[in-house]
């Protein structure tokens, strides 16, 4: 799954994050993955995890303040993207890949729990 992103095929805009939010995968990654962006229809992050253990799958994520604090609990998302490459790695033996993970299933309570994520922590939108 290698694709590239579009604007014309996103309904809504992605927000880069100015505090530092963490995505904790559960299951077969079970990893740490730092988030780039998000919107209310998923996440995009970096990750070491292969596109195998995500290509295919519901994945369940928690999303973890810089405080070592859970923001949300055990949403439901799956691969819709993989790039790989890193921005910026310190650790030469580090390889991470960018994925866009979109949620699944979100009940109108995760909805604003969401919007008030993207309040808190993400950059205003960009003109």
């Amino acid at each position: 799954m290698h694709s590239t992103p579009s604007n014309e095929n996103r309904q809504l805009p992605r927000y880069r994050m100015k505090d530092t939010l963490v995505a904790a995968m559960q299951g077969e990654c079970d990893s740490l993955a730092c988030i780039v962006d998000l919107n209310r229809k998923g996440i995009g992050i970096f990750s070491e995890c292969e596109e195998s253990t995500l290509a295919g799958k519901l994945v369940a994520i928690d999303l973890i303040s810089d405080e070592n604090r859970f923001i949300m609990r055990s949403i439901s998302a799956r691969l819709v993207f993989s790039s790989p490459g890193s921005p910026r790695s310190t650790d030469p033996g580090t390889r991470l890949t960018r994925y866009g993970l979109q949620f699944v299933n979100l009940s109108p309570l995760e909805q604003r729990l969401l919007d008030m994520i993207i309040k808190n922590y993400a950059l205003p939108e960009e003109n």
